[in-house]
């Protein structure tokens, strides 16, 4: 493709070219989208002025997944801030402000930044830390990594349930309740799993002859706690 393009350009006239160089240029830095993309995007647009949201985000995770511009990181944000899906829609509306060359993020800026701010309100930080390292952690069903984590772990506010676990270990879930804009710690440390207890051998009948304090033990009253006998 590239080829093709310079050879336009090495036969096109000076004004010609100059606004072809201007179109590659403008296309490799603002990351536009591509048809199929694009078009995904427009279809996922058009649902979420019909009301219907959540078969939007569908079109709109699709678009994104297709071609990640800083246009379907926005509208996918948009989309996941009307269902409440706080986190995940902080991620992606932070991805497309992030982006100082896009001129549709440069137009939409104000208005992109509005949203972020609200969304922030209801989106907490956990930061989960213990042992063993290598511990596989879960955040509201959702693989957050292993210990050490890197860092804290965005969550939506209110309740949220995190479950570590290793091999040769208990698994232990805790839950805790996140406030918007709060962050909070949370240490667990698993406990390793308890082994086979070893069978218990018995002795035989006579063997209280042969052993002197057995056979003092067995003549202390046992009607009150041993701890205030003497042995």
């Amino acid at each position: 493709m590239s080829r093709i393009i310079w050879i336009i350009l090495g036969t096109a006239p000076l004004a010609l070219r100059l606004l072809l160089i201007l179109a590659v240029v403008l296309a490799g830095s603002t990351g536009f989208a591509s048809p199929a993309s694009e078009a995904l995007t427009k279809d996922g647009i058009a649902l979420r002025r019909a009301g219907r949201d959540s078969d939007a985000v569908k079109k709109l995770q699709a678009a994104y997944d297709l071609e990640a511009t800083p246009r379907a990181a926005a509208q996918l944000g948009l989309c996941l801030q009307a269902l409440g899906r706080w986190s995940e829609a902080d991620a992606k509306l932070a991805e497309a402000i992030s982006a100082t060359n896009d001129p549709w993020v440069k137009k939409n800026r104000a208005t992109l930044k509005e949203s972020s701010e609200v969304v922030k309100t209801h989106v907490g930080r956990v930061d989960v830390v213990g042992d063993p390292p290598g511990a596989a952690v879960l955040v509201n069903g959702n693989n957050a990594g292993t210990l050490p984590l890197a860092d804290a772990v965005p969550v939506n506010e209110g309740l949220v349930a995190v479950e570590l676990s290793a091999p040769g270990y208990e698994t232990a879930t805790r839950s805790l309740t996140i406030s918007g804009g709060s962050y909070q710690r949370l240490v667990v440390r698993l406990a390793k799993t308890q082994g086979t207890t070893p069978p218990v051998s018995l002795m035989p009948a006579d063997e209280t002859a042969k052993d002197p304090s057995l056979t003092a033990n067995a003549n202390v009253d046992q009607s009150e706690p041993s701890s205030s006998k003497a042995w």
